[in-house]
């Protein structure tokens, strides 16, 4: 039996407001999707650590952004940077 793909997902990132912690979530229907098509979902929180973000996509298949901002990709030579625009 051939292993299946793990997709990553990003989650979306909700602040500390009036009182309530900061945290993220995902609605179901991006992971069922995944494992309906036969894939395992790896979800990541929001992370500003790039040799552990670089670290975990080395050992995915693919991965889905999620979320309402628009994607904005930049590449060079050497490096691509995201930054996202609403």
């Amino acid at each position: 039996m051939a292993d299946k793909p793990l997709i990553g997902l990003n989650c979306d990132y909700r602040g500390v407001h009036q009182g309530a912690p900061a945290y993220c979530y995902l609605a179901a229907g991006y992971f069922d999707s995944i494992v309906n098509a036969g894939g395992i979902p790896v979800l990541l929180p929001p992370s500003t650590d790039l040799a552990s973000i670089d670290q975990v996509l080395d050992l995915l298949d693919g991965f889905v952004l999620v979320g309402e901002q628009i994607l904005i990709l930049e590449t060079t030579a050497t490096c691509c940077t995201v930054r996202f625009a609403r």
